[in-house]
């Protein structure tokens, strides 16, 4: 496993050829053929999303594996929707409008829209976000602007390729530092999937206070799904958070 310290402080999604960071063309390929299944092929002509949302502005970061595909809805919402592109490209630049964009209204119905808010607005706690939030509306906002989702591999596949168990391409590195970055921030931390191979990267994640999944086969963040180290429920995560 290699690791790629000089990509730490340097931004690699704004140096792409196509939609693979120029710094990974020298790996991706060899370890994509190495893919014995379909599933698990990584597609490398939909745009990256290695992180989603504002990650520097967030209070909650959500780590997990790599971005799933629905092919047909995915070529034509993430190739063709111009809105999409430009949002999707300002996570990748880091910019500072950066929101968790595909919660907002303007992409409903979408594959990508219904995925995040059945993973983050689930119905079974509808009245926990109204009572904190004053409506579900009001929370889908404070989520757009205060959580981020930072991938553990940036590049679309339908399954999460066997490579990234043994191998570490030069992209991640600057995602993992981002990570190390909220650690000594202390900021709140929830592993929604990935949990050993994230702590095998970022050795800091090891000891702290990071929340998980009940069950990380289900990625719906809910009351009855999040775990806390101390005990919390996720309505009192919730209720520091929007104090902060």
């Amino acid at each position: 496993m290699k690791n790629y310290n000089g990509m730490k402080n340097q931004n690699p999604w704004e140096d792409m050829d196509g939609f693979v960071a120029k710094c990974d063309k020298d790996y991706i390929f060899d370890l994509q053929a190495s893919e014995r299944t379909e599933q698990k092929r990584l597609y490398l002509d939909l745009p990256p999303q290695p992180f989603h949302g504002n990650v520097s502005r967030s209070k909650m970061l959500l780590l997990s594996l790599n971005p799933g595909i629905k092919v047909q809805h995915d070529y034509e919402e993430q190739l063709h929707n111009e809105e999409f592109l430009a949002e999707n490209t300002k996570c990748l630049r880091r910019a500072d409008d950066a929101k968790l964009f595909s919660l907002n209204d303007r992409f409903a119905g979408t594959a990508h829209n219904k995925w995040w808010r059945k993973c983050l607005t689930p119905k079974i706690d509808q009245e926990i976000h109204i009572k904190l939030f004053g409506s579900v509306t009001k929370y889908r906002d404070f989520l757009e602007n205060n959580f981020s989702v930072i991938e553990f591999l940036g590049y679309h596949s339908e399954e999460a390729p066997g490579f990234i168990q043994r191998n570490t391409i030069p992209s991640q590195e600057y995602s993992f530092e981002l990570v190390r970055k909220a650690v000594k921030e202390k900021k709140t931390i929830l592993i929604m999937r990935g949990k050993r191979l994230w702590i095998e990267r970022v050795s800091e994640l090891e000891d702290y206070p990071y929340l998980t999944l009940s069950n990380a086969q289900n990625a719906t963040v809910s009351a009855k799904n999040v775990k806390s180290p101390d005990g919390k429920s996720w309505n009192e995560v919730l209720a520091l958070l929007l104090k902060m």
